[in-house]
């Protein structure tokens, strides 16, 4: 009699679901009295795109890109994105079939440095301090159109190319080169070569339109670009929503002058080009010396509440919504009582043009006419909505 031996199985003995041909979620096989089985395939519910399209060992952007080509924008898939970094090279949309499983550990790095040993920068012809990537001996450097440009970890400023200023960037052949490439003119008009690596670095966007489910913890690293588009999805959680959304210390004013009382950054593309933001503030006056004025900021955009000489207690609210990157709708309003009883009320609707595409600092102060007053933030939170 032969010996039967048991072996460790894998991912690789499984059925797994593939591509968009594969619409049904079961497959047939016959076993070995001739009768045909009807078996559900293992992962219907949700494609391990690192196992089926990486091969087990690959987790960046041709993973992504094959499995964004192969499920299709028809069939609804959840797809499962394993706990380790994802390496962007190229930016990425996701239709409004494909929903994201982000789990701890999970993480998207949006830059890639092109300050490194694979590319040299060559001066550009034209322009004033301007540089082309090339790849190392010359030639297309073979990377995808970024959505961004960082030096050293600030954004440049997209230009023209041939006439770009001082930290600006562009995709372009100025140089009539056969290829598109990036050109940057550094804020100290210095050869990119000169600079450390990774002082340069590519960055990529990824687009999500069907929804995502992750946890409060960062899983988007770097200077790249998230777009959501989640019709009826209410909450989204990149890095964004960290220390600074929820400050309930007591913040008061310093004699004359205007004060900061909480301060939080909405970060680049939080918001997307319909999202918005909930924001409350809450807190006490002291001192009947001199009027108080309490403002709130959204960028360089600013409600300045009502300027008053008492001891109230005082609650601000504002819901403010993109109806574009740089374009925005808000309604606020402002009250002010003793022990829960509204003595003072008041509100607007704001039209604003703040560019949300990148960090947009909110804050609210308070300023007091005599140093003998002070106003106190007690409460301050904001979320996405």
């Amino acid at each position: 009699m032969g010996t039967v031996t048991k072996e460790p199985s894998g991912k690789q003995d499984l059925r797994l679901w593939y591509d968009a041909s594969e619409t049904g979620r079961t497959f047939t096989r016959d076993n070995e009295d001739g009768y045909t089985l009807t078996l559900n395939k293992l992962d219907w519910m949700g494609i391990d795109i690192r196992q089926v399209y990486g091969g087990g060992v690959i987790q960046n952007s041709t993973a992504i890109a094959a499995a964004i080509t192969a499920i299709g924008a028809t069939n609804v898939r959840n797809l499962w994105f394993a706990p380790i970094e994802w390496t962007l090279q190229q930016s990425h949309t996701f239709s409004s079939n494909m929903f994201l499983h982000i789990p701890p550990g999970c993480s998207f790095d949006t830059d890639m440095s092109i300050r490194s040993a694979s590319y040299i920068w060559t001066k550009s012809g034209s322009g004033t301090n301007e540089y082309y990537l090339q790849a190392v001996g010359g030639g297309d450097p073979g990377i995808n159109e970024p959505w961004g440009i960082a030096e050293n970890d600030s954004l440049l400023t997209a230009g023209t190319v041939g006439s770009l200023a001082a930290s600006e960037w562009a995709w372009d052949d100025n140089d009539t080169l056969g290829y598109d490439t990036v050109y940057v003119r550094l804020s100290d008009g210095a050869d990119p070569d000169s600079k450390a690596a990774s002082y340069v670095e590519a960055c990529y966007s990824l687009t999500i339109s069907g929804g995502v489910i992750a946890g409060p913890y960062q899983w988007i690293t770097g200077n790249g670009f998230v777009t959501y588009n989640l019709a009826g999805i209410t909450k989204a959680y990149p890095e964004w929503w960290g220390e600074d959304s929820v400050d309930n210390s007591d913040n008061s004013t310093s004699g004359t002058g205007e004060d900061t009382l909480a301060t939080s950054t909405i970060k680049r593309g939080l918001m997307g080009t319909v999202g918005g933001i909930h924001v409350k503030a809450a807190g006490t006056k002291a001192g009947s010396n001199g009027n108080k004025t309490i403002t709130f900021y959204f960028g360089d955009s600013t409600i300045t509440l009502v300027a008053q000489n008492n001891v109230h207690e005082w609650h601000f609210e504002a819901w403010i919504w993109n109806t574009a990157a740089a374009a925005q709708r808000a309604v606020w309003r402002f009250e002010e009582g003793l022990s829960g009883g509204f003595i003072f009320s008041n509100g607007g609707y704001e039209t604003w043009t703040e560019d949300t595409a990148l960090d947009v600092t909110m804050k609210i102060t308070g300023e007091c006419a005599n140093a003998g007053d002070t106003i106190t933030q007690t409460m301050w939170t904001w979320d996405r909505v």
